[in-house]
């Protein structure tokens, strides 16, 4: 699917990618919903582009930081947040230890992050001092059976360094010292699109709905984020675009 850029802005109403925007945005969505009934005093954003999502996280916790290498959308989110500060930072070529104390975050955001990286068992590993024990780290990560890939394995994803295949995340988080406690998907906004390309290529439907200005604003793509893109744990897991995990700091 063509994006404007790199990442996603949920917000862009220039945008027309409609059910990729509202996949990313329900993610946090549901972080936030997390948050709110657990609490967290230092939340930590990875990947954090244009700042939407801390823009959803940065009111229900006592302080909230994003980190990301890209300073074009460092510079949008920070116009976009009142509260919550940025980092600018390669994590492939910087420890995230270098930038934050031990012990000290309460919960972390990673969506759609952690393919993005060279060596994701780094990171994650030097991570779990950073955060205080019942720490929770929220993560998505692509669903490899939705990922091309060439004839030497690797992702054809340009910006993908990683594929996870099935359990393999779950196991780098295990084996450096994270509980996870859920993994959901969310399956709607997987079949919905499919739906939508066949009633238009039957002609039953002269254009897409999702592609339409109108589809586009702030309020209609909150309310399909919730409607369609709301992780949940279902027996339709497999297909999810994505996975997100629920982790615990142990």
């Amino acid at each position: 699917m063509s994006l404007p850029c790199e990442y996603v802005d949920p917000f862009r109403e220039d945008d027309p990618n409609l059910w990729v925007k509202i996949e990313h945005l329900g993610r946090y969505m549901f972080a936030r919903d997390l948050l709110v009934e657990k609490g967290s005093k230092l939340h930590v954003d990875l990947g954090c582009a244009t700042g939407y999502g801390l823009e959803l996280l940065e009111n229900v916790v006592t302080q909230a930081t994003g980190v990301d290498y890209d300073q074009e959308a460092l510079t949008i989110a920070e116009k976009r947040l009142s509260k919550a500060k940025v980092i600018h930072a390669d994590l492939d070529k910087q420890k995230l230890s270098t930038l934050l104390k031990p012990n000290s975050i309460t919960s972390v955001t990673a969506f759609e992050f952690m393919e993005h990286l060279n060596v994701v068992e780094d990171l994650v590993s030097d991570l779990r001092p950073l955060m205080v024990e019942g720490g929770k780290l929220i993560a998505s990560v692509p669903n490899y059976l939705f990922e091309k890939v060439g004839a030497d394995g690797q992702p054809m994803n340009p910006h993908h360094d990683r594929i996870f295949k099935d359990g393999e995340f779950e196991a780098i988080l295990e084996q450096r010292r994270f509980k996870v406690l859920q993994v959901l998907g969310q399956p709607l906004v997987g079949d919905l699109p499919l739906k939508e390309k066949k009633l238009t290529k039957k002609k039953l439907i002269s254009q897409k709905p999702s592609r339409l200005p109108a589809m586009q604003s702030a309020d209609v793509v909150k309310a399909f984020a919730f409607m369609f893109a709301y992780p949940e744990e279902t027996v339709d897991i497999k297909k999810s675009y994505a996975y997100t995990f629920v982790a615990q700091a142990v």
